[in-house]
């Protein structure tokens, strides 16, 4: 028989995990943790065979669109360095990166990835890593920037004649008009540290990028980040945005309080989605699914845009896998 299908259970990713990062790749689900690199389908949840570089991972990224079939799958070691695969997670290489000795704390991939390769990565002490090949070679980027401990990368779903990215620091936010090749101090009337960004699906049309901060709440730019007001002054602690694709005024916000806030009128009022004790550290949509990683705490999933919220998995779950038969 060829292709035959056996079942075998495999564990969840483990409720006590940290969830840093999230990826999402077709009907896959990709998550960067303090346990290892996971992978989730219809099927469940897998631990799939990685580099000892991802026994610990602090950041992943799918580079390219969801029907691209030369997209690439990034992820960073907590102990440093950077892997890629180019079949979805099948095998990995490890990338050739500037010296530095810091780890990779964000991604973010160009909007014309399929043409350009471009991608950016943000480190915990050493500015900005770029690479034009898809990944596979990195070098520092750091011109204009003050601030080298990287928080959060942002860039818009599409570009136009600006090829702009934005990067959150510890010193205040940079806005690179060129694909990260030079930043510039972006932050007038933010004043707050940013440790998240989110840029605005319609971009093009309205310059819009919000910022998420410890003391402050939420910020709005309107003029692509050059003067910023507070728009959501009741939350606090903000450590990530998601604004829904096809409905710019749809925002999901986890907070480092352990809380899940949702908003239908661009920020302006917010309703309690979730409330728990884990901060929230990411979150990523699939379909009509989102995720939200949690610090010691793993993974909650909505199916209903961020209304409600459950752990993603219970237990343990029976996954797929694919084994030779006889012919």
């Amino acid at each position: 028989m060829d292709g035959q299908r056996t079942r075998a259970e495999v564990s969840a990713p483990p409720e006590g995990c940290t969830v840093l990062s999230i990826a999402v790749t077709g009907g896959d689900v990709w998550v960067a943790t303090d346990t290892g690199l996971w992978r989730g389908s219809a099927d469940g949840w897998q631990l799939p065979t990685v580099p000892p570089g991802l026994a610990l991972v602090s950041a992943i990224v799918r580079a390219g669109a969801a029907e691209d079939p030369g997209g690439v799958l990034l992820a960073a070691g907590l102990a440093g360095g950077i892997q890629y695969s180019v079949d979805g997670g099948q095998r990995w290489y490890e990338a050739w990166v500037d010296e530095i000795t810091s780890s990779v704390t964000c991604f973010v991939a160009s909007p014309r990835f399929a043409i350009d390769r471009m991608v950016l990565a943000g480190t915990e002490r050493d500015g900005v890593l770029r690479s034009t090949d898809g990944g596979r070679h990195w070098r520092l980027a750091n011109f204009g920037l003050t601030g080298y401990t990287i928080l959060a990368l942002a860039a818009p779903p599409c570009w136009g004649r600006r090829e702009e990215v934005f990067a959150a620091t510890d010193e205040g936010v940079y806005h690179s008009p060129n694909g990260g090749r030079a930043w510039q101090r972006a932050d007038a009337g933010l004043d707050a540290v940013a440790q998240t960004l989110a840029v605005s699906p319609q971009f093009a049309a309205d310059s819009t990028v919000h910022a998420g901060c410890e003391e402050q709440g939420l910020y709005r730019s309107t003029d692509a980040g050059r003067s910023w007001h507070l728009c959501s002054a009741g939350l606090r602690n903000v450590n990530c945005v998601w604004i829904a694709p096809d409905d710019p005024q749809l925002f999901v916000a986890g907070t480092g309080d352990g809380t899940i806030l949702r908003s239908s009128d661009g920020g302006a009022e917010w309703e309690c989605a979730w409330i728990g004790t884990d901060a929230v550290l990411a979150l990523a949509a699939s379909g009509s699914s989102l995720y939200a990683g949690l610090y010691q705490g793993g993974l909650l999933m909505s199916g209903d845009c961020g209304h409600t919220w459950q752990p993603s998995v219970v237990g343990r779950m029976a996954a797929r896998s694919e084994s030779k038969g006889e012919q």
